[in-house]
């Protein structure tokens, strides 16, 4: 599923000129950093974040209810079973003014409560690869673009498929390497 991050990564900011520009002028300014302090960058973060948001990989989470619960007209008794709706929720305009815009400056103006961003699911059950899935994702991300300069080979749409419980891009993201930078 970090893979599937990483390439919408990639689709979304070759895709939106101001954010590719700003990406990298925050890798000019970490160049020689350790990667420690690259994995703490904001910015860096934020894109990864803000990619997860745009397209979980996981479109719900399923949750057995423990004790008796009332929302709205609904009484959810001990071992019913919900579905929280991941794209629900990251697709909220409440939430997230202009949802399907990838804005990954979202992600510093506000921090998001663990009930409104959700892609690794939510509460005890939260997947437990969720920080090294982000450390990961900004690692590769500045490891990549760092020092190398890529364009999109198209503007289409990401064309997305079911992996059994997961979502991605039905087909390749297609950059073009242009050499280093």
């Amino acid at each position: 599923t970090t893979m599937i991050g990483l390439a919408l990564a990639f689709h979304f900011l070759h895709r939106n000129p101001a954010a590719l520009a700003r990406t990298q002028e925050t890798l000019d300014g970490l160049a020689g950093q350790p990667l420690e302090v690259v994995a703490r960058d904001p910015w860096l973060n934020a894109v990864a974040r803000e990619s997860l948001r745009v397209h979980p990989i996981i479109p719900g989470v399923f949750r057995t209810v423990v004790k008796p619960w009332t929302l709205g007209e609904y009484h959810l008794e001990p071992g019913d079973n919900v579905l929280v709706s991941v794209v629900m929720i990251h697709s909220n305009a409440e939430l997230y003014p202009e949802p399907f815009a990838f804005k990954p400056e979202r992600f510093l103006e506000r921090n998001y409560k663990a009930w409104e961003y959700i892609p690794f699911g939510g509460g005890a059950r939260r997947c437990i690869g969720a920080a090294l899935s982000i450390y990961e994702s900004v690692i590769v991300l500045a490891t990549t673009l760092g020092g190398h300069r890529f364009e999109a080979l198209d503007d289409k749409p990401m064309k997305v498929t079911r992996r059994n419980l997961s979502l991605g891009p039905a087909d390749a993201v297609p950059l073009r390497y242009l050499g280093p930078r």
